[in-house]
C-alpha cells in the first residue's frame, strides 16, 4: 500500500502507514528479513518527500542492519525477494536524499551522508555502492 501511496504522489502518507507496519511488527513479531523491507519502504518513501533526507538515511541504516542478522527459518514466503540488491537500490533513494540535499546548507543531512558512508564501505566492491560512495566523497 506504501509502494501505491508514494507512487501516484502522497510521499508522506506512504511513510505513515510503513511506520503503522514498524509499529504493529515490533522487534520480536516479525523476522529481521520483514524489518529489513520496512526499513527499505520507510527510506524510499521518505526519500520523496521535501524534508526525509535524513531520515531517508537512517532507515537504510537500518535496512542493512536488519538484513545483515540473515534468513530466518520463520521468515514469510513472500519476503523472498529481499536480497542484497534490494538493499543495493536503496543506495538510489540516498542518492536522490544526497543530491536533494546539496543545495541545502545544514549539518544533519551531511552527518546522515557520513553515517551511511560508514555503514556502506565495507560493500564498496558492489558497484552501486562504490558508485553512490564516490558521489559523496
Amino acid at each position: 500500500m506504501a509502494i501505491r501511496t508514494y507512487s501516484v504522489g502522497n510521499p508522506q502518507h506512504a511513510v505513515d502507514l510503513v511506520q503503522a507496519a514498524q509499529n504493529q511488527t515490533g522487534q520480536r513479531r516479525t523476522t529481521a528479513r520483514v524489518r529489513s523491507m520496512l526499513h527499505a519502504r520507510a527510506a524510499r518513501a521518505l526519500s520523496k518527500t521535501p524534508h526525509g533526507r535524513t531520515a531517508c538515511a537512517h532507515e537504510l541504516s537500518l535496512a542493512r542492519e536488519s538484513f545483515a542478522r540473515g534468513a530466518h527459518d520463520d521468515d514469510p514466503p513472500w519476503i523472498y525477494w529481499m536480497t542484497e540488491g534490494e538493499i543495493e537500490e536503496a543506495c538510489t533513494a540516498a542518492r536522490q536524499a544526497f543530491e536533494r540535499s546539496s543545495g541545502v546548507d545544514s549539518t544533519r543531512p551531511s552527518g546522515a551522508i557520513t553515517g551511511l558512508r560508514k555503514r556502506l564501505k565495507p560493500h564498496r566492491s558492489t558497484p552501486v555502492v562504490r558508485d553512490f560512495l564516490e558521489l559523496t566523497a
